[in-house]
């Protein structure tokens, strides 16, 4: 007797972000082909998220220079944007 239609598992969709998600919540081994698919994805959400929130590195030695030449304006924006917690710690 077959199970019910609402019990029974849909195929897992294989070289698919949505297989590879299926494959975990059916608690089975990842394939090859879900885990490249998987990989893919994250790689195009970190490249967009990346694009859309652009980062900057800045040698610490250069923010501490100009942290310590910035007018009351800019200091008060930097301890709004990163706090004053965080700011000490690099600066220290």
């Amino acid at each position: 007797m077959a199970p019910p239609i609402g019990l029974m598992r849909k195929p897992i969709a294989h070289g698919t972000n949505n297989g590879y998600q299926q494959h975990k919540k059916h608690k089975t081994e990842v394939c090859v082909a879900c885990r490249m698919a998987h990989n893919a994805y994250n790689a195009e959400r970190r490249r967009l998220n990346r694009e859309e929130n652009p980062s900057v590195t800045i040698p610490i030695a250069l923010l501490d220079k100009i942290y310590w030449q910035a007018s009351p304006e800019v200091l008060a924006a930097l301890d709004q944007h990163f706090g004053a917690k965080k700011l000490d710690a690099l600066l220290s």
